[in-house]
């Protein structure tokens, strides 16, 4: 915050770190070189620098620290070189110009909201060797339109694509177990989605108002469907669930307008509340032989479902289960 004036930087080549909230919150600063030899990035270093416009980095750099370029607003791209390793949290949060960003082979974690509120990032491929997406870390990138995710990919954190509204596709590598909650929140232009053969749970609110997406299948591994995983998705004609599932959360489907027909495997032994409420096209549901409790309002308005054959094996049906 004393620097703001600051519209000139040399540094020398005997610098081999930045250090934390070196030069935050520069905001006449527009352009950084930062020298061969420089190993490390602190965190919030260029952060506030408002009309940075260009920072060229050097190669054997290791990291990036926290909200290292948090809210450069007119940084248009940036070149991670080969050998970074990690990209911290927040690190380009709100750099609303970022346009062009490359990722070096090295990379293997991008951090919680890296590239949050990227709202100019088009398309964004992760490299073959980044095991881990952050929480929230392609958070609000409006127009991001093609992620290419690689097979060295495990875990997709909370929140990492919620509101990526151009996004049409998404396949996640088999590699990835587990879908955290909110992971393509109101993805609404999400038509189509591959899943992992090795996914073993779908997160709460995971797909929630995907509006645009038709069909999915759940691989056999998946044994959960999270709270809400799928509502509001009202395109969703087609669903295959997976052999192996065991419990579909509350408003899993709910509103699935478009959803004509379900069969639930016969290791579900419960169904939560109001799970295909609002499902107006279902015709046809095929209950798990296992069942033992259906929820309250489980389908409650599904106004084309004239008849459901319950299982012997149902000792609990709640409040308003059917068709009103």
């Amino acid at each position: 915050m004393f620097c703001s004036s600051l519209s000139n930087v040399s540094l020398g080549k005997g610098t081999y770190a930045i250090p934390d909230d070196a030069f935050s919150s520069c905001r006449s600063l527009p352009t950084i070189t930062i020298p061969e030899g420089v190993t490390s990035i602190g965190s919030s270093a260029f952060s506030g620098c408002s009309s940075l416009t260009s920072a060229t980095l050097p190669t054997g750099l290791e990291s990036i620290g926290g909200s290292a370029f948090h809210g450069c607003g007119d940084l248009a791209s940036i070149a991670i070189p080969d050998g970074t390793t990690s990209i911290g949290s927040n690190a380009f949060k709100e750099c609303s110009s970022l346009s062009a960003v490359s990722l070096p082979a090295s990379l293997e974690s991008v951090g919680s909201g890296a590239f949050q509120s990227c709202t100019a990032l088009a398309s964004i491929a992760l490299p073959g060797n980044v095991t881990s997406i952050g929480t929230s870390a392609f958070e609000h990138c409006s127009s991001l339109a093609v992620v290419t995710l690689p097979d060295s990919l495990v875990s997709v954190g909370w929140y990492a694509f919620r509101y990526c509204g151009a996004l049409s596709s998404i396949a996640v590598p088999d590699g990835v177990t587990d879908l955290g909650d909110y992971a393509f929140y109101n993805c609404y232009s999400l038509a189509s989605v591959y899943l992992s053969a090795s996914l073993v749970n779908v997160g709460h609110y995971a797909f929630y108002r995907c509006y645009s997406l038709s069909s999915i299948v759940v691989p056999d591994n998946v044994t959960s469907i999270g709270n809400n995983a799928f509502e509001y998705c009202s395109s969703l004609g087609s669903v295959t669930l997976s052999a192996g599932l065991t419990s579909i959360g509350v408003r899993a489907f709910r509103s699935c307008s478009a959803l004509s027909s379900i069969a639930i495997p016969d290791g579900v032994t419960s169904l939560g509340d109001y799970t295909f409420e609002y499902c107006t096209s279902l015709s046809t549901a095929v209950l798990s032989a296992s069942l033992v409790s259906i929820g309250t309002g489980t389908f409650i308005r599904c106004y084309d479902l004239e008849s459901i054959i319950i299982p012997d094996s149902v000792v609990s049906i709640g409040a308003y289960a059917v068709p009103r």
